[in-house]
């Protein structure tokens, strides 16, 4: 017989693994079934570093999104009065999605938002993203650790590395460095070590109930184990890779003890100078629900080893947080705030100065052919003077015909600081190894037949920094532009050949957008961008 009334199926999801699950960590099962088979509500955060964020947020607000209260450092979270998906207004559907693909808003969980909110990620800082893609988290930390510190964000995968690539450059960041490695085997990094880490591990994700209906069907005790080894190994890498008095967020969409508190646990044993801290959860996170982590927990079937249930009890496991589905109509998060207590000037990974050898220096492997590189001093001059920039203000890398700007941290801690061998001999510092790094910085502008032209991705990063090339013009001009895709050169004063950039103000909003001079000024810039000022523009008639 086929079950389609609604009681029949929440009768069936009851009778589920994941239910079953759920009743064990002594959830409600009755009310929480109703929310964990539910979609979710759509959430985004509003992006920290836009001149125009203002017009964006009247935007959201104008469609009905709701300011959620529950984050006050590291995101401005809004909830939007349709579900995940399920906007009928085509309008608003477009809506969200050129502002997301522009980089004014990031469409995103509300739980995925909080452990970085947990982290307190802090201007300057150098921090570890050990497994950041599609870069949600990373991009959030960047936004609020600024030009001045730097994230290394780490990704294993080829596909997925693409959108960690996407997303860093749709948000115009470029104080990130995406490197490829297995997370449980990152390389030694300078010292002294990470201010901070962020280990969102991979889980089995059977708190995404809400977004992915398989999990009621497919999770198993069994998968939550099957991960528990390569979370721990993972979470262990990053408490050594942590400086002294750092912190590390662990955190899963998991409602799984196996995958949470079995895994801090045995981190805290492995890691002595690792310890769960406790936090003022109403100070953080404002107005929200927030449950203790567990002490004890039961096994649901035999295959359960002494590493999956509570063997150290003692260790501070209810400072850990724990979100279900039910208690803020979110999907459901776990989250551990630890704190690096050991002595000593670096991480545990690095090797102290007792310990180094008379070793000579080794000679680092050269660069490969895509790996990016210190731009020419040449090069870095050429297009400074060409736009008036501060050359200063970041360090310059080059890969192709693309000219990359990031955080000066990037090239002065990464890239020029020497590091020590598992031996204690020395690498000298002017490269990346042993890091893989895929990507550097923001591609900030390309090269086309020597002429230097600002990328789109570049220039909300570069909006004020620029002192050349660029051409004030009124709105009409602009917002012909922007529907017929080219205007005529005698509609900008002094044109000259190759990029430039228009400027207009929409009310009190400096707008920018980068243009190319040739026979007739066209945009370059995408359809989106086009849509987004099209509407602001004839907003104001």
């Amino acid at each position: 017989m086929v079950r389609t009334t609604e009681a029949e199926m929440l009768t069936d999801l009851a009778d589920s693994d994941l239910a079953r699950l759920a009743t064990s960590v002594g959830i409600d099962i009755a009310k929480w079934i109703q929310y964990a088979s539910s979609p979710l509500p759509e959430t985004c955060r509003l992006t920290l570093n836009r001149e125009d964020r203002i017009l964006t947020k009247t935007r959201l607000t104008n469609a009905g999104a709701i300011s959620k209260p529950w984050m006050t450092k590291t995101a401005e979270m809004f909830q939007m009065p349709w579900s995940r998906g399920w906007v009928e207004d085509d309008n608003h559907r477009l809506m969200m999605q050129d502002l997301h693909d522009t980089g004014r808003i990031t469409r995103q969980e509300a739980v995925s938002m909080l452990p970085v909110e947990l982290l307190n990620p802090l201007e300057g800082e150098k921090i570890l993203d050990l497994c950041s893609a599609p870069g949600s988290k990373a991009t959030q930390i960047a936004e609020v650790v600024g030009n001045s510190g730097l994230v290394v964000a780490n990704e294993p995968s080829n596909g997925r590395m693409n959108m960690l690539a996407t997303n860093r450059g749709r948000l115009s960041l470029g104080n990130m460095v995406l490197v490829q490695h297995d997370g449980r085997h990152l390389p030694r990094i300078p010292e002294p070590g990470f201010d901070a880490v962020l280990a969102d591990v991979p889980c089995t994700g059977n708190a995404t109930s809400r977004k992915n209906i398989k999990v009621w069907r497919d999770w198993t005790p069994r998968q939550s184990r099957s991960l528990h080894e390569l979370q721990l190994a993972i979470a262990r890498r990053g408490a050594m890779l942590l400086k002294p008095e750092g912190r590390m967020v662990y955190s899963t969409c998991s409602i799984d003890p196996v995958e949470n508190e079995a895994v801090v646990a045995r981190l805290v044993e492995d890691c002595p100078w690792m310890e769960i801290h406790r936090v003022d959860t109403d100070e953080i996170f404002p107005k929200l629900k927030i449950r203790q982590g567990l002490t004890n927990w039961d096994a649901l079937d035999e295959g359960y080893s002494e590493y999956h249930l509570p063997t150290n009890q003692d260790c501070g496991l209810e400072n850990s947080i724990r979100i279900n589905h039910d208690d803020n109509d979110t999907g459901g998060f776990y989250m551990a705030l630890l704190v690096h207590t050991g002595d000593g000037d670096v991480a545990q990974g690095l090797v102290r100065e007792e310990h180094r050898s008379n070793s000579p220096l080794r000679t680092p492997p050269l660069p490969g052919k895509h790996t990016p590189i210190p731009m020419s001093q040449q090069s870095i001059e050429q297009l400074s003077n060409m736009w008036k920039i501060n050359s200063d203000e970041w360090s310059w890398w080059g890969r192709g015909r693309r000219g990359n700007i990031a955080s000066n941290a990037a090239k002065d801690w990464l890239w020029d600081s020497p590091r020590y061998t598992k031996k204690g001999g020395v690498l000298p510092g002017e490269h990346w190894h042993p890091l893989k790094v895929i990507h550097c910085g923001l591609a900030a502008f390309t090269s086309s037949k020597g002429r230097w032209r600002v990328r789109q991705e570049g220039l909300p990063l570069l909006a004020n920094k620029i002192g050349a090339r660029s051409h004030q013009v009124e709105v009409p001009i602009a917002l012909s532009l922007l529907r017929e895709g080219m205007i005529e050169l005698d509609n900008v004063e002094n044109a000259s050949a190759g990029g430039a950039i228009l400027e207009f103000n929409i009310g009190e909003v400096r707008h920018r957008i980068p243009v190319w001079i040739g026979a007739k000024i066209t945009p370059m810039f995408s359809e989106a961008e086009a849509r987004i000022l099209i509407q602001r523009l004839e907003s104001i008639g």
